[in-house]
């Protein structure tokens, strides 16, 4: 897995407008294994001004939030440190 590589950076899910189980069903379905949180009350969608889904946010070392227009879609570990590097 990828975040058992040495210079991964952390990557999280973050799940909003959907209850726990349509979350947890969507992630398995999906074969996805990152740590996830539940928004149960919006403040992250709030906070990141999301304005549609789904929506992918790259949070540098300084706490600087930017979206990703487009993101890849990934299909291995490769393609994941692939996109880390640039």
């Amino acid at each position: 897995e990828y975040a058992a590589r040495p210079g991964a950076i952390p990557v999280v899910a973050v799940a909003v407008e959907s209850d726990q189980s349509i979350a947890v069903a969507m992630l398995t379905n999906l074969k996805i294994r990152v740590p996830s949180l539940l928004d149960t009350d919006g403040s992250v969608k709030r906070a990141l001004k999301v304005s549609g889904l789904p929506a992918s946010y790259l949070i540098d070392a300084q706490g600087v939030v930017n979206f990703i227009n487009d993101p890849p879609v990934f299909h291995s570990v490769a393609d994941v440190e692939k996109a880390v590097g640039e």
